[in-house]
């Protein structure tokens, strides 16, 4: 569990202002496209 937490603060060291920005980005956009896909993939079956 400290590990974890350890690499938790790490990484948000890491991703203090445009990585955070950019892992938003990502993560939105694929929330996005994950439904869309989803819609499409059924449309065809």
């Amino acid at each position: 569990m400290f590990g974890y937490a350890l690499l938790g603060s790490q990484a948000v060291r890491l991703l203090r202002q445009s990585g955070a920005l950019w892992l938003d980005r990502l993560c939105g956009s694929a929330l996005l496209v994950l439904p869309g896909s989803l819609a499409l993939y059924r449309r065809a079956s």
